[in-house]
């Protein structure tokens, strides 16, 4: 009789021991399902953040603004970019995160930007952010006569940019717009009705000496006084 109930308890403690180490077993797989479903969110919340904004799909390649559109033209190291449609142009804020204009890979070869409308009344009206950064090839550029913003370094560091005019629709120039366009001499045009000029630097040109900057004729306004030159020559 005591030999039965010894068994009894000795398999009563078996039994607990076994269903301790399911429990454990059980705690450690939550605990494991509740850390991979962290990480996992993790992942994909960096994926989410880091994944470039305007990353096109296949058969989109091409789109640089929800209606605009570009393509290359010319060979060799004489190649023109054109962009047609209408609207605002993307911003490319930054390379480290996958976020260079499309056609930067050609930066080298591309000598002249042509902007085209798709109506006499609608068009182009904004060219991005950092849209043809350290282009140093480029040295035409026929802007829309729709435009009326030009963002933060869009033409930064061009530096043989030389032809460039204004259209009358511009109001707004951004900040570091035409750093370093050391080609850019001679008569700068400001438009009549431009309202925002972002400093620190709106152009830095060599031999500025030689540069003027001028609202178009007619208009009754003057350089703003932020604009003039100081001692350097140089707007810093």
């Amino acid at each position: 009789m005591g030999e039965r109930k010894g068994y009894q308890r000795e398999h009563q403690r078996v039994d607990e021991e076994r269903k301790l180490l399911r429990r454990r077993k059980l705690a450690q797989k939550r605990r494991f399902r509740r850390r991979l479903i962290g990480v996992s969110m993790l992942i994909l919340a960096l994926c989410i953040a880091l994944y470039p904004k305007y990353v096109k799909a296949a058969g989109d390649v091409n789109r640089c603004g929800a209606n605009l559109t570009w393509k290359l033209e010319g060979g060799g190291t004489e190649k023109t970019l054109k962009i047609s449609g209408s609207g605002k142009m993307y911003d490319y804020h930054s390379a480290a995160y996958g976020e260079e204009a499309p056609w930067k890979t050609e930066a080298e070869n591309i000598t002249s930007v042509i902007f085209e409308n798709d109506g006499e009344t609608t068009g182009i009206t904004t060219v991005g952010e950092r849209a043809f950064y350290q282009m140093r090839a480029l040295k035409r550029v026929r802007l829309p006569e729709t435009l009326t913003s030009l963002q933060a370094s869009c033409f930064d560091s061009c530096s043989s940019l030389s032809e460039i005019a204004f259209p009358a629709s511009l109001t707004e120039i951004g900040r570091f717009a035409f750093r370093d366009c050391t080609a850019l001499e001679g008569h700068l045009i400001l438009p009549d009705h431009l309202k925002t000029l972002s400093l620190p630097v709106l152009f830095t040109v060599a031999n500025s000496s030689a540069a003027k900057y001028r609202f178009l004729p007619g208009s009754q306004k003057s350089v703003p006084s932020p604009l003039q030159a100081p001692a350097s020559g140089r707007f810093c």
